[in-house]
């Protein structure tokens, strides 16, 4: 019996913006940002406008690390956003993302000699693998709770991850709930076939920002070369897991070890209190002493 290949089965597929190189084609457009603007708006309020598109290249601090790549980085008036779009879960993706935070927050908060305490660096994390059952978004800090009093003290004011539950929102979708559609609409967009698309429409009708996504979504399913494209991203997304799978089952736990204690060497060296990434990074007694905390 013949098996259709990854292209063949990804050629069949209507191709959703939680794949990353479909959400940077649509969205992330510096000549025309109203669609990623849009999508701000329903996470952080207000008519966000993007004021300029810094590099998204995460610098080395050391000749031997690779080079990293963030999704987005944009700068509002008083707010430097970094967004990622993430389908895996588990402590080394959030390891990751609060990487990818801590280095933003690291290049930002120096304005010449003094901290700029005010600019709010936030990290929004589109994240398409949590349960549907949970809140539509969430809201990460840095913050101690007093065991007493339960009082509440924020150690960096200026420093919060807000993780959306797409699943949620796909719920929320089926729900056929006017209202939370109409609040949600442009992060519910982001993950719906061509059906969706066209009721969502149906819904909108004259919604400038739905028809421009559903337009551009909708031609590039249509694109051979575009598909081709994607199937290439997914071999290697393919390959990647079923790598990391055989590295797990022969025993390679250590390369995560590894990449921990990296972290808290990159969080050590900008400062941030070594009794929270103990906490944070759940360090054992050992690794605290080979960092020599």
């Amino acid at each position: 019996m013949k098996t259709a290949s990854s292209k063949e089965r990804i050629s069949k597929e209507f191709i959703t913006c939680r794949v990353d190189q479909m959400f940077k084609t649509v969205v992330i457009d510096e000549k025309n940002p109203k669609i990623l603007e849009a999508l701000l708006s329903c996470i952080i309020g207000g008519n966000p406008k993007i004021k300029s598109w810094p590099s998204t290249v995460i610098t080395n601090t050391t000749s031997k690390e690779k080079a990293k790549n963030r999704d987005l980085v944009v700068i509002l008036d008083v707010i430097y956003i970094n967004l990622e779009v993430e389908t895996g879960l588990g402590k080394v993706v959030r390891s990751q993302l609060f990487t990818y935070h801590a280095s933003m927050w690291k290049q930002s908060i120096l304005k010449g000699e003094k901290y700029d305490t005010k600019t709010l660096i936030l990290q929004i994390v589109l994240q398409f693998g949590l349960s549907p059952k949970g809140q539509v978004m969430r809201e990460y800090k840095m913050q101690s709770i007093e065991e007493k009093t339960g009082k509440i003290d924020t150690w960096i004011e200026n420093f919060k991850t807000i993780e959306v539950n797409m699943a949620r929102l796909k719920k929320l979708w089926y729900d056929n709930s006017n209202e939370d559609i109409e609040k949600y609409k442009y992060l519910m967009m982001l993950d719906m076939n061509k059906e969706e698309l066209t009721s969502l429409r149906r819904k909108k009708e004259s919604d400038e920002i739905v028809e421009e996504f559903a337009d551009k979504v909708c031609e590039l399913n249509d694109s051979p070369n575009f598909i081709n494209t994607i199937g290439k991203e997914k071999e290697r997304e393919y390959r990647h897991n079923t790598e990391l799978y055989l590295a797990h089952e022969e025993g390679m736990e250590k390369g995560i070890e590894q990449n921990r204690l990296e972290n808290a060497k990159s969080l050590i060296k900008i400062g941030i209190d070594k009794s929270k990434i103990i906490d944070a990074l759940n360090l054992t007694q050992e690794e605290i002493k080979l960092l020599g905390i």
